[in-house]
């Protein structure tokens, strides 16, 4: 059990960082202006989740808890990315 979830840190952790630099990435070449919230936002979630599975000596019930804003942003994200209702709902209320 404790290799599985070492193994599933070590995965997550991989993914949040890259994420992270995806967002710097975005944020630093200013080509979506519109969504710079929601950047920081996700960028802020996965640099969390990163801290919190790097980090050695934390509790796991807490490590999961820290993760609990990038799943919810990426689920999200997911959300807004494949359901076209979701998707106009999202840009109606919050971006215009």
């Amino acid at each position: 059990m404790f290799v599985i979830e070492v193994v599933v840190r070590i995965a997550i952790g991989i993914v949040a960082a890259l994420c992270a630099l995806g967002m710097i990435e975005h944020l630093m070449s200013g080509l979506y202006p519109n969504f710079t919230g929601a950047m920081v936002a996700y960028l802020s979630g996965a640099l969390l989740a990163f801290g919190s599975l790097a980090w050695p000596t934390r509790l796991n019930a807490t490590r999961w808890i820290l993760c609990a804003p990038y799943f919810t942003l990426t689920l999200l994200g997911m959300a807004v990315a494949y359901s076209p209702s979701i998707s106009a709902w999202v840009f109606k209320h919050l971006f215009y």
